[in-house]
């Protein structure tokens, strides 16, 4: 944020006391010292930043040295995809039924088109509302949300922006 005044949900960030330090621009003289800032966090400390992407490169690169799973970032839109890629099946591992998922399709998409009810809010991987255990096959990525780490381990997928790598996805719905 610039200035404390533009901070949304200040007040319940007040409330948390020092469990959580805030930064602000115009505090800083415009730039933020990341690596002067983190370099107070204590080593078992759990650092999060949000904002455009030039900000969250300088935070990643500051904090290159930090376990992955202790840093955590957020971005203001998606990531870039690829290109749509090839249509794939999704079967619904609690009816078995199945729903084709066209290439310029979300699976979010495809699941509402066939009337099946979905939870879902961003539609861009960045909320987590639409979070769907894998039951089996392989997601392809494409949220902002995972760690590198649980996209590796493939429980889970934002089923509002994420693909299928293999032909034949099932998931917990």
């Amino acid at each position: 944020m610039r200035s404390r005044a533009e901070a949304p949900f200040s007040e319940i960030l007040a409330g948390l006391g020092e469990t959580v330090t805030l930064h602000m621009d115009e505090e800083c003289g415009g730039v933020l010292p990341l690596a002067d800032l983190l370099a107070t966090a204590t080593s078992g400390s759990h650092l999060y930043c949000c904002g455009p992407q030039p900000m969250l490169d300088a935070f990643i690169a500051a904090t290159a040295d930090r376990p992955m799973n202790m840093v955590h970032t957020e971005s203001f839109v998606p990531p870039e995809t690829a290109s749509p890629g090839a249509g794939f099946t999704v079967e619904l591992a609690r009816s078995g039924r199945t729903v084709a998922v066209a290439p310029d399709q979300s699976i979010l998409a495809a699941l509402q088109a066939a009337g099946i009810p979905t939870t879902s809010s961003c539609k861009q991987g960045i909320c987590g509302l639409c979070e769907t255990v894998i039951v089996s096959g392989e997601a392809e990525h494409r949220d902002s949300l995972l760690t590198p780490e649980e996209q590796a381990a493939n429980r889970t997928m934002m089923i509002c922006c994420s693909r299928s790598r293999s032909d034949l996805l099932v998931l917990d719905l």
